[in-house]
């Protein structure tokens, strides 16, 4: 056989693979790369064995012949040692499609995935030029007219690729919420181990320990990060015991990239098992304790000049009690008194409450930049000796806004629903990804009484836009996924009013 007729059935393969046939995405347990499969292997196999032999005994020219059958019989060892390591994004695009059995259920979805991978491992462009490895992955994306859970991978790996780290987070992790026919195991793996690779670089060992629990299936890699963490904090599972050096030597060996986590498993061996870094609370500050107004300014003033990043609740917690306290001083209401006077005011009231608001907006700011979660600053009540005026004001603004910013993103899409403004089902995802980012963030920072206010324009809003995907415009596998999510949400708010609806438009498939 020539080099050139092996061509031409390199070519048929990847013909009957990519065509589209009748623009529906092929279903899951489809027989057809088992069957290219079988046939390749009874045509290729005996003539894999004969150019081995004629190469042994000295025929050269079989050689290109000997390497064109092992691509074509051996397509993921290939891509998976030799061009994803390299970058190859192209090559390891078009030679995914080799993979009949592997990528059966999804197989432009799956070359997405490849080439995500690959650009991932690519250099990046100098800054402010063009990527073209991005660039051929949105042209070959740009393409799809139906999304499946493959292709929502690698939108995750791809916005991983831009610095977008967040929206990278929301779309690996909603691939977990998918129908399980709509997306491959070894795709969710793969997330899973970008997401526990990401936890890892950000130090947060407890988000490790949590999605290696949450997350199914996991990976060998996944499973070894998980048993670090269980080395290094004390996990959300109190009656499991932290692994064994031998667990943890085992797990080490079964999971790939050992020379890149060999130092990782030297860290974890001599480590026990540690509370999470934050968890613990404010001292109470006591009554009888004043504060000077220029004390307080001074501590103010050294919050807003520090790192948000590196800000903690319980420095917040702090200011605010300082202020509550400097606003109360004698000393400070006597001062107050004796300015609004001279200015023509019945008495310091209005004044202090002024100066109160204006720390609480400043307070508010950086609340909300910083990420942190305003639930301390309230404390548990008026008897809670960590609840503060200040605080509270601070972080009811912090509140408003955000509950604000959720309405508005709602209404938003109830307008763009109501007007049936059709997006590429590419920029429903994202708009799907940028909905829940939105929501976790109100989530996180307000929570669980803030919750439960943007759950009602939240559920509104989603559940009949991913009807109208459904009835419509026939993006089921987007609806489902909608759907799985507000059954969770509603689950977790004990919404039993809409549970029973979410649960009905979940059976409703893919």
């Amino acid at each position: 056989m020539s080099v050139g007729a092996l061509g031409i059935i390199i070519w048929l393969i990847y013909w009957a693979a990519t065509r589209d046939r009748r623009q529906q995405p092929p279903p899951q347990g489809s027989s057809l790369g088992v069957g290219l499969a079988v046939l390749l292997w009874m045509f290729l196999g005996g003539l894999l064995i004969l150019w081995t032999v004629q190469l042994l005994s000295g025929e050269l020219a079989v050689i290109p012949k000997l390497l064109g059958a092992i691509a074509v019989l051996f397509p993921w060892p290939i891509v998976r040692l030799c061009l994803l390591p390299l970058g190859l994004l192209r090559t390891a695009y078009y030679a995914s499609f080799l993979c009949l059995v592997r990528f059966q259920g999804d197989r432009r979805g799956a070359a997405l995935v490849v080439a995500a991978w690959a650009m991932l491992r690519r250099p990046l462009p100098p800054e402010g030029g063009a990527d073209p490895a991005l660039q051929f992955f949105n042209r070959k994306l740009n393409g799809l007219k139906k999304m499946r859970g493959a292709a929502v991978v690698a939108l995750g790996l791809a916005a991983a690729r831009r610095g977008e780290l967040d929206t990278a987070r929301e779309f690996l992790e909603s691939a977990f919420h998918l129908d399980p026919a709509a997306c491959p195991r070894w795709a969710l793996e793969l997330a899973g181990e970008w997401l526990s690779v990401d936890a890892v670089a950000r130090g947060d060992w407890a988000q490790v320990s949590a999605a290696a629990t949450i997350l199914r299936p996991r990976s060998r890699l996944t499973r070894f990060l998980r048993a670090c963490a269980d080395r290094f904090v004390i996990t959300d599972e109190p009656s499991l015991n932290p692994p064994s050096d031998a667990g943890l030597y085992l797990r080490w060996l079964w999971a790939p990239y050992r020379q890149a986590t060999w130092p990782l498993l030297q860290k974890a061996l001599p480590s026990e098992p540690q509370p999470v870094a934050g968890a613990s609370s404010a001292a109470p500050r006591r009554a009888e304790e004043v504060v000077s107004l220029s004390s307080a300014l001074a501590q103010l003033a050294a919050v807003l000049r520090q790192p948000v990043s590196t800000l903690t609740q319980d420095q917040l917690v702090r200011v605010c009690g300082s202020w509550d306290a400097a606003l109360r001083n004698p000393e400070t209401v006597r001062h107050v008194t004796v300015r609004a006077l001279s200015l023509g005011h019945s008495g310091p009231d209005a004044a202090l409450q002024t100066l109160r608001t204006q720390v609480a907006a400043a307070l508010s700011a950086i609340l909300r930049e910083s990420g942190l979660p305003v639930g301390r600053l309230l404390g548990d009540g008026p008897d809670d000796p960590q609840a503060t005026q200040t605080g509270a004001a601070a972080a009811q603004a912090v509140r408003t806004q955000l509950l604000e910013e959720i309405e508005q993103t709602c209404d938003a899409l109830h307008d763009r629903v109501g007007n049936k403004r059709i997006l590429p089902i590419t920029d429903e995802w994202r708009e799907w990804a940028a909905l829940r980012i939105r929501y976790h963030r109100v989530c996180k920072l307000g929570g669980l009484a803030v919750r439960r206010l943007a759950w009602v324009p939240m559920h509104r809003e989603a559940c009949n836009w991913a009807v109208w995907l459904w009835n419509e415009r026939k993006e089921k596998v987007l609806a489902n996924a909608v759907f799985r999510f507000l059954l969770a949400e509603a689950e977790l708010l004990s919404d039993e009013s809409r549970i029973a609806l979410a649960r009905k438009n979940v059976d409703c498939g893919i």
